[in-house]
């Protein structure tokens, strides 16, 4: 669901100055062999050192992995939006993303078709060339958009407003 194949080969295509941590739970089976073909496409790709695959992290340490890290990148399927692509925004953490359900909230620069790691891997390049002051200016666009559009405020005002509630 979350397309991480796609994400490690554009990580592999993007250049040897480019990271990749994953943190999760594998807690079925289904879950645990996909880990392990990830691990496995990793090494096939040359990935050894610059990708890392972990366990899921407490809920306390994301914003830490927020302040660490330089982007977010999402590849989940359509459909349903993945709230840490909302979560990174809220952060100031540029995000990356395919699902068409971030449409109001990224820019066209942020955006990656799901299925094309050089797409994404042009994205990653792009961004990895930005300088910090105009990543952070990314990161303080979407924070703005997310409190402005996708914050629980905007959403009670929305459902207040449809239910003709002042």
């Amino acid at each position: 669901a979350k397309g991480l194949d796609v994400v490690l080969r554009a990580v592999a295509e993007a250049g040897a100055d480019v990271v990749l941590d994953v943190y999760g739970p594998s807690l079925s089976d289904e879950e645990r062999v996909h880990r392990g073909e990830l691990e496995r496409l990793a090494v096939e790709l040359g990935l050894e050192g610059r990708v890392a695959l972990g366990d899921a992290v407490p809920r306390a340490e994301i914003p830490h992995l927020f302040a660490t890290h330089d982007a977010l990148v999402n590849n989940m399927r359509a459909g349903a939006p993945d709230k840490v692509v909302y979560e990174a925004a809220a952060g100031c953490l540029p995000v990356l993303a395919s699902n068409p359900v971030f449409d109001s909230l990224l820019d066209e620069e942020q955006w990656f078709s799901r299925e094309d790691a050089r797409a994404l891997s042009t994205r990653i390049r792009a961004l990895a060339e930005t300088s910090p002051a105009d990543r952070a200016e990314i990161g303080r666009r979407l924070r703005q958009r997310v409190e402005a559009g996708h914050s629980v405020q905007s959403w009670a005002r929305g459902i207040l407003d449809a239910a003709g509630i002042s």
